[in-house]
C-alpha cells in the first residue's frame, strides 16, 4: 500500500509517521538504530548556542496511570551546541540515505549562522518551546503587557526565520503553552505570515511544562522544571489541531505531535485535520520498532478502506465516520493469513500461546526461522502439559480423543525444539514450558501488541479469526497479566541457555 505524503511540490515522505526531535536523535548510536526502520521523516535533537553534546544527564519516568513520562534535564549539556549539530547531521545523512533529516533551532539564535554550518538538512523546525518562559514574566506584573511583549518577539523571530531558510521547506513548531493558538488575531496574522513564504508548515504542539505531584512520581516527591510527554496530551492536541485547522490555509500543512501513541490516535489526528504526525514517547515505551507497527496499522486501515494512496486515506477518514476505538479491538477473518505475522521477527520478546497442532508453526516456518537467527531476542512456548489431567476436557471440546492430543502436543514440542536447534544462535533465548491450565486460547504477545484466537467460540466449519489488541489497551494489559500468571504455575521443559 502507499503512503506516500507529499507536503510541498519536491517534498515528499514515505510515511506520514515522523520522529521528532528529542532524546531518541540526539547521537550517532541512536541514529544507527534508526537505520534499520528507514523512518519518513527525522528531525534531529534542537540545536543552542548555549547547547552542549546531548550528554547531559536527565531525569525520565512513567508517570500515573497513562502512558506519560515526566523529562527533566540541563539544558545546556542536554540540547546540541552548533558544531554538535554539524557533526550529527552529516551522521545522520549517511545512516538514513532515505529518510528526510531536519534541524531544529530554538528562537533566539543565530539563524545565518545556523544555514551556513547545517546546510545538508532537507528540512528546518523552529522550535517556540521556550518562547512563553520569558524574563518578561519576571519582570512586569501585568500578564497582558508581558503577553503583548511576547507576541512581539514572537512574531519578530518567526519572520526572521522564514526569511532566512526561505530556500528550504521550513516549520513552525509552536508550544502549547501559547494561549493564543487558535481563533486569535496573533495567531492569524502568524499564518498571514507564513502565507508569504511557500513551503512553510506548522507542528502542533509540543509537550508541556508541569508540576507533577507526589502521588504520580516513582520518587515520592513533587517533580516541578521539567515536561510531560505522552498519551496524557492527546485530547489537548486533538483540541488545538481540530480549532486550528479551519484557520489554516490548505497550502500551509498541519503536524499534530503530543499524546499520540496508537495507530487509533493517529487517525483521530487524520480526521482532526493533521497531515502527518510526529511522535517520540511511543517510541520511548515500546521501542522503536514500533514504527513499523503504526505504518502496518495505516496499512491495514488503507486495504479495509479499499484507498490505495495516503491522500485517499485522508478523504476518507475526513468525510466518513469512520471510528477507531482503542480500548476494542481489530478482528481479521482468517488467522493463517494473517499479514502482521512479520512482528514475530521484529521483535524483541515474542511470548507464544499455542495450544495444539503445527499448523500455526508450519505456516509460519520461514519467520521462526529467520527469529532463532537473530540474537539477543527472547522466544517462549507455552503448550499444555502431554499428561496433563485437564487434556480430556480440552480434547473434547476441540472434537479429539485424549491420547490422540496428548501424543501430539508431545511431538510439538519435539518439533519446536528440532526447529530451534538447526536454526538458532547460541545467545538467542529459546524456552518451552507447559501447564495443566485449560487454555481456550492461541496466539502471542509481543511487546507493542497481543494476538489471540478464541477457540471456545468457534463453530463447526467456522475459519479461525484473530483479535489484535495494541499495547495502549486495558486487553493487552489484562492478557499479559494472564499470561505472566500462567507461566509462573508453568514447568520448564526445555532451554537453550542449559544446552
Amino acid at each position: 500500500m502507499n503512503l506516500k505524503v507529499k507536503l510541498f511540490k519536491d517534498f515528499e515522505l514515505s510515511s506520514p509517521i515522523w520522529v521528532a526531535s528529542s532524546h531518541l536523535t540526539e547521537s550517532p548510536k541512536v541514529l544507527q538504530y534508526w537505520q534499520k526502520i528507514t523512518p519518513s521523516a527525522v528531525t534531529l535533537k534542537t540545536t543552542s548556542q548555549k547547547g552542549g553534546t546531548g550528554e547531559g544527564s536527565r531525569v525520565l519516568q512513567r508517570i500515573g496511570r497513562e502512558d506519560s513520562l515526566y523529562s527533566d534535564g540541563k539544558k545546556r549539556k542536554e540540547l546540541l551546541d552548533y558544531d554538535s549539530s554539524r557533526k550529527l547531521l552529516q551522521i545522520a545523512r549517511k545512516l538514513l540515505p532515505y529518510s528526510k533529516v531536519g534541524s531544529s533551532l530554538l528562537m533566539g539564535e543565530d539563524y545565518g549562522r545556523c544555514l551556513n554550518m547545517l546546510k545538508g538538512s532537507d528540512f528546518f523546525e523552529l522550535n517556540l518551546k521556550y518562547a512563553v518562559r520569558s524574563r518578561y514574566s519576571r519582570d512586569i506584573h501585568s500578564k497582558f503587557e508581558t503577553d503583548k511583549l511576547l507576541y512581539k518577539t514572537i512574531y519578530g523571530e518567526i519572520q526572521s526565520f522564514l526569511k532566512v531558510f526561505k530556500d528550504y521547506p521550513r516549520f513552525i513548531k509552536f508550544t502549547r503553552e501559547i494561549d493564543w493558538i487558535g481563533d486569535f488575531p496573533e495567531f492569524k496574522e502568524i499564518i498571514e505570515l507564513a502565507e508569504q513564504y511557500p513551503e512553510t508548515g506548522v507542528i502542533l504542539a509540543n509537550t508541556k511544562k508541569w508540576i507533577i505531584p507526589s502521588s504520580s512520581s516513582d520518587f515520592a516527591i513533587e517533580l516541578k522544571g521539567g515536561i510531560v510527554a505522552g498519551h496524557g496530551l492527546f485530547q489537548e492536541t486533538y483540541n488545538i489541531v481540530k480549532s486550528v485547522r479551519p484557520l489554516v490555509p490548505d497550502n500551509i500543512p498541519i503536524i499534530a505531535t503530543g499524546g499520540i501513541d496508537t495507530v487509533h490516535s493517529v487517525i483521530d489526528m487524520f480526521k482532526a485535520g493533521a497531515r502527518m504526525v510526529q511522535l517520540c514517547t511511543a517510541f520511548q515505551l515500546r521501542g522503536l520498532s514500533y514504527y513499523k507497527h503504526l505504518v502496518k496499522g495505516l496499512n491495514s486501515i488503507q486495504k479495509q478502506l479499499r484507498v490505495k494512496s495516503f491522500d485517499e486515506l485522508i478523504t476518507k477518514v475526513q468525510d466518513a465516520e469512520i471510528v477507531c476505538l482503542p480500548s476494542l479491538y481489530d478482528c481479521h477473518p482468517s488467522f493463517y493469513d494473517y499479514d502482521s505475522f512479520d512482528d514475530l521477527f521484529e521483535s524483541g520478546r515474542l511470548d507464544m500461546i499455542i495450544v495444539y497442532g503445527r499448523t500455526f508453526t508450519r505456516t509460519n516456518l520461514q519467520r521462526f526461522v529467520a527469529r532463532f537467527k537473530n540474537p539477543k531476542k527472547v522466544t517462549r512456548v507455552i503448550t499444555m502439559a502431554p499428561n496433563s489431567p485437564s487434556l480430556k476436557a480440552t480434547a473434547y471440546s476441540l472434537g479429539r480423543e485424549r491420547g490422540e492430543m496428548g501424543e501430539k502436543i508431545s511431538a510439538m514440542q519435539q518439533y519446536w525444539i528440532k526447529l530451534y536447534k538447526e536454526n538458532g544462535v547460541e545467545d538467542h533465548c529459546f524456552e518451552i514450558y507447559q501447564h495443566n491450565k485449560v487454555p481456550f486460547h492461541s496466539g502471542y504477545i509481543t511487546e507493542d501488541r497481543a494476538l489471540f484466537v478464541p477457540y471456545s467460540l468457534l463453530g463447526e466449519g467456522q475459519t479461525l479469526p484473530i483479535y489484535d489488541f495494541e499495547a495502549s489497551t486495558l486487553e493487552y494489559t489484562r492478557l499479559t497479566e494472564e499470561f505472566v500468571g500462567l507461566l509462573n504455575t508453568s514447568k520448564q521443559v526445555f532451554s537453550s541457555h542449559s544446552h
